[in-house]
């Protein structure tokens, strides 16, 4: 089960491919937040739906996380959408 959060997340990914956690909170129209991210990223990440992948950039000194979503976060996705559809209906 995934909270709205983590659905946006995984919508996210899908869509646009492996970001890291400040594209993940532009692209989302500032419905997460920096402190919100890590909150949610590292659920998804225990719950083995997304992997998250530490990436050095040059003048940095701590690598980023760039994630991206895994099988088992696509499947989560679908089910949620399905969910949230009015008797269980797909969408058109």
């Amino acid at each position: 089960m995934i909270n709205r959060k983590e659905q946006l997340i995984l919508e996210l990914l899908q869509k646009h491919g492996p970001m890291f956690g400040n594209e993940i909170i532009s692209k989302s129209e500032k419905s997460l937040g920096i402190g919100s991210i890590f909150t949610h990223t590292s659920s998804l990440e225990a719950k083995g739906l997304i992997q998250g992948e530490k990436i050095q950039i040059s003048g940095l000194a701590v690598p980023r996380r760039k994630f991206s979503i895994k099988p088992g976060g696509r499947r989560a996705l679908i089910d949620a959408e399905s969910k949230a559809q009015p008797d269980g209906l797909k969408p058109a």
